[in-house]
């Protein structure tokens, strides 16, 4: 969005023209659960609760803007959403921490969702819900690596 501004210096006229950057909002929704494996469990499909969650906006020139993050309720559900004030779209994912399937290896598992550009909304309140459906922690995904900066034993 552009804005011409007016302002006088010693009598003269001058115009600016700015240019305002917009907020950009995501809105993610894990309305169905992520589930975890029933080695896991210790029985079948165990909603995968207390799993950390973040949602960034991905930044090529510096560190990627943290815009919300939270923790799978015990039915493995999450809400997440944020803003940024950017002059271009922002490049929102989700990144979830957990060791579903992998219990006693010390470090959690990250799994990076990439949101697509048509949740991406103009303002600060959020007019589309991604919703991403089910999702099985105990697969592999592509790009799928470990952190160890989240102990398991502090998820909040």
């Amino acid at each position: 969005m552009f804005e011409v501004v007016t302002y006088s210096v010693g009598g003269f006229d001058c115009y600016s023209l700015l240019y305002r950057p917009l907020s950009r909002v995501p809105f993610i929704s894990w309305h169905n659960p992520k589930y975890c494996c029933p080695r896991c469990a210790g029985v079948q499909w165990k909603p995968a609760s207390g799993v950390k969650v973040k949602l960034y906006d991905v930044d090529r020139t510096d560190m990627d803007d943290l815009m919300d993050e939270g923790v799978s309720d015990s039915e493995g559900r999450f809400e997440l959403k944020g803003h940024e004030t950017e002059f271009t779209t922002i490049d929102p994912k989700v990144n979830i921490y957990h060791d579903c399937n992998d219990e006693n290896v010390p470090c959690l598992k990250k799994v990076a969702i990439v949101i697509p550009d048509t949740y991406v909304t103009e303002g600060e309140v959020p007019r589309k819900t991604f919703d991403a459906g089910k999702l099985n922690l105990a697969g592999t995904f592509s790009g799928e690596s470990r952190i160890a900066l989240i102990k398991k034993t502090d998820r909040s």
